[in-house]
């Protein structure tokens, strides 16, 4: 019995032994040009290694330290990251599509110019993370934490952000949709957008329904076929926007701004027009003049301070609120 214990305690060891020799003399630190496609890393410590021109392609680093670890320009495609300690990590260029960072502790990170296409990244605290130039094209970030977050022109077509908090973030050119694609909208259903900037992006095809937008911008905003239905508008300024196909229905729009927007087949459908402002928007189908208005507002509310284009006519199915007035009723 004691026998077949030691043969089996050096087997084991002349196993680990095996599996710790994929890892190069003087590695860590230096692992450069080390391939190790699909290798067992998990919970290994490679802390402030140089990986530059490593072959990753699929390897395990669960629960692995990798904090201040250089994978500049490394190749990590379907990698499993998840648990790992990416702290100070430099994945700048890297290779990232459908790798799994779920649950990974990510501050201070750099992911600039990396390509994370289908990666998952589920309610990861991004906020301190450089994510400038970065590709997010259809990867999971449910949940994820944006505030704040300087994501200029970032790729998000079909990606999903389902309860995402970007509050305050710049998204200003952003791609998170294509119009030439009905499968490129990103998913935003319920994710906090206050104050966020939107500026010029492309929100063609994206599910907007029931978000927080209060204050956002989205002047000069692109949003094709996007579904607004029961989001929170108040204030938010579409100004010179395109919006065609959009659908408002339920939305709340207290104060927003239309000022020179372009409305084609826009439905308004029981939403909130309180002091919204559609100076100078277009609001009829582009070079038939003699055509009907295309702004479906069935059930629409506005007041007073609803300003609407110059010759425009809220109507017959849409509902003035009633205002009151200091006038005391007759004696």
């Amino acid at each position: 019995m004691i026998k077949h214990l030691i043969q089996l305690s050096l087997l084991l060891l002349l196993l680990s032994a095996c599996s710790n020799s994929r890892l190069p003399t003087g590695c860590p630190p230096q692992c450069t040009e080390t391939k190790l496609r699909q290798a067992d890393l998990n919970g290994i410590n490679l802390s402030g290694a140089n990986m530059v021109g490593a072959i990753l392609v699929e390897a395990q680093f669960h629960n692995a330290n990798l904090a201040n670890i250089n994978f500049s320009g490394v190749n990590l495609s379907g990698a499993n990251l998840s648990g790992a300690n990416l702290s100070g990590a430099n994945l700048s260029g890297a290779n990232l599509q459908r790798a799994n960072l779920s649950g990974a502790e990510v501050d201070g990170a750099d992911f600039s110019g990396a390509d994370l296409t289908q990666a998952t990244l589920t309610g990861l605290n991004l906020t301190n993370v450089n994510f400038n130039a970065v590709i997010l094209k259809r990867a999971r970030l449910i949940g994820v934490k944006l505030w704040g977050a300087q994501l200029p022109g970032v790729q998000f077509q079909g990606a999903d952000l389902r309860g995402a908090n970007l509050v305050g973030a710049n998204l200003s050119g952003a791609q998170l949709g294509d119009r030439a694609s009905s499968q490129s909208g990103s998913k935003l259903a319920g994710a906090d957008l206050r104050g966020i900037n939107l500026s010029g992006a492309d929100l063609s095809w994206c599910d907007v329904s029931g978000t927080n937008l209060r204050g956002a911008m989205l002047n000069g905003a692109v949003t094709y076929n996007t579904f607004f239905a029961g989001a929170d508008l108040s204030q938010a300024n579409f100004s010179e926007a395109s919006l065609e196909h959009a659908d408002f229905g339920g939305a709340i729009l207290h104060g927003a701004k239309f000022i020179n927007a372009k409305l084609i087949q826009v439905a308004f459908g029981g939403s909130d027009l309180y002091g919204v402002n559609f100076t100078q928007a277009a609001m009829k189908v582009v070079d038939i003049p003699s055509a009907p208005i295309t702004v479906d507002m069935g059930g629409a509310r506005y007041d007073s301070q609803t300003i609407w284009p110059e010759g425009f006519t809220p109507p017959d199915n849409t509902v003035a609120k009633v205002e009151e007035t200091d006038e005391k009723p007759a004696q």
